[in-house]
């Protein structure tokens, strides 16, 4: 529990829990760094990004620690589904370099890959990054997380792949979301 879920339950104000606090009257459990930064995003109504998305899954006790936020976070998480049995194999991560410079085969990886996984239900971009950096390591995930809104253009750009996207209008802008192309 912190601080802001004690006051909110107390109805002591957070000014006093702080005073007790530095007094060291009131001792409270460390939280994990990410946290604070993390209820802040959501407190302002925002999606949570690939990243932190991916810190939660790895480490579900911290849904936790982010009070009356916990529900956000674990309704944004469950709308990707079951993210490891759909992850990427390595030998499409490995391509994600290469297709944000443009190379047509390894687009080709990606998006052979894409077919396979995605669902006949609309998902964002989320849905496939999260599923593209999930078997990374943290070191390389930091290296390629920027390359993948890139590289999913460059895919997006195959004629092959063209009935699998869309651009769709949402909250004043476009967002792309990802659908299986039905069979007909």
């Amino acid at each position: 529990m912190n601080i802001h879920d004690i006051s909110r339950r107390t109805h002591i104000s957070l000014e006093n829990l702080r005073k007790l606090e530095r007094l060291g009257v009131l001792k409270l459990d460390e939280e994990t760094p990410i946290a604070a930064p993390l209820r802040l995003h959501l407190a302002r109504n925002q999606r949570m990004t690939v990243a932190q998305i991916l810190t939660l899954i790895e480490e579900p006790e911290i849904v936790e620690e982010l009070g009356k936020y916990a529900e956000r976070a674990r309704a944004q998480i469950s709308a990707l589904g079951d993210v490891k049995a759909t992850a990427a194999p390595r030998s499409v991560t490995a391509e994600i370099v290469e297709a944000s410079k443009g190379n047509p085969d390894a687009c080709r990886i990606i998006a052979d890959w894409l077919k396979e996984v995605l669902p006949s239900e609309p998902v964002p971009y989320h849905w496939v990054a999260v599923r593209l950096l999930a078997p990374l390591n943290e070191f390389l995930r930091e290296m390629n997380a920027p390359l993948i809104n890139l590289a999913l253009l460059k895919v997006r750009g195959l004629p092959e792949f063209a009935g699998w996207w869309r651009s769709v209008p949402k909250s004043g802008r476009n967002t792309i979301i990802f659908k299986r192309q039905l069979d007909l």
